[in-house]
């Protein structure tokens, strides 16, 4: 009980010395209140956010990240898919309409591409849901995988264009979250549209080949086999094998 007590005592003395100490030094009491001020203004900032976010995700139904993008589709003439490269720049691969409907791929001197691959991307652009909101502040868009590529980031854009170079709508993708498909069989991915700072969890299937490689179609295209009247095989370091027809 003895030593208790004597613990009470030399608590109070301690406490009346500081308080002493902080009468006497008024800078430091200054000091001390500004920085108990900051540390609750800064969480007051933090909770308020934090409960701006919470009351829109709860209030939000999902949409269309393009509404009526999907009743345009056949207006779409070029789309662009652009890359960062690092310290290298950026990487286009360009796909463009040809007079007769088919899609070449503009890096591979218009050769054709893989036109079913091209049209999971007019649909999948055309259908992908804003499905929740995530941030809408530009310092944490690299932790979406959703910082521009011209700016040194991963994101991937996709811009669709109409027949007069017009740009109908752009959109940037980043990562695929730990959980990337919904119980719907949809994939899930963050996405912002190109020029806007809200992002979002989207829900969808949009197909992304970050080289020019995967855009072109396999196999000979349109070369009828009446059409071949010689062909060469050569490895480059081998002699030549040709056959006539």
């Amino acid at each position: 009980m003895s030593t208790s007590r004597n613990d009470r005592q030399i608590s109070s003395r301690g406490i009346s010395s500081l308080r002493d100490r902080l009468s006497a030094n008024r800078p430091l009491r200054n000091l001390i209140a500004l920085g108990l001020v900051t540390a609750a203004a800064v969480v007051a900032a933090s909770v308020a956010v934090i409960q701006q976010e919470q009351g829109v995700r709860a209030r939000f139904e999902p949409q269309p990240v393009f509404q009526g993008l999907d009743t345009k589709l056949d207006q779409v003439s070029k789309f662009i898919y652009t890359l960062g490269r690092g310290m290298r720049g950026t990487e286009d691969v360009t796909l463009e309409r040809g007079a007769d409907g088919r899609w070449t791929v503009a890096e591979r001197k218009n050769y054709p591409a893989n036109q079913e691959l091209v049209k999971k991307v007019l649909l999948g652009m055309g259908e992908i849901k804003a499905f929740e909101p995530r941030t809408a502040r530009p310092e944490w868009h690299r932790n979406l995988g959703l910082l521009a590529p011209e700016d040194l980031g991963s994101a991937g854009r996709i811009a669709f264009f109409d027949r007069q170079g017009q740009r109908m709508a752009a959109i940037l993708a980043g990562k695929v979250p730990e959980t990337a498909v919904d119980v719907k069989g949809e994939g899930m991915i963050y996405v912002r549209r190109d020029g806007e700072t809200q992002t979002w969890l989207g829900r969808g299937k949009l197909p992304l080949f970050p080289r020019v490689q995967g855009w072109p179609a396999t196999g000979f295209i349109g070369i009828g086999r009446g059409e071949i009247k010689r062909g060469t095989r050569w490895a480059g370091n081998g002699p030549r094998l040709e056959g006539r027809a």
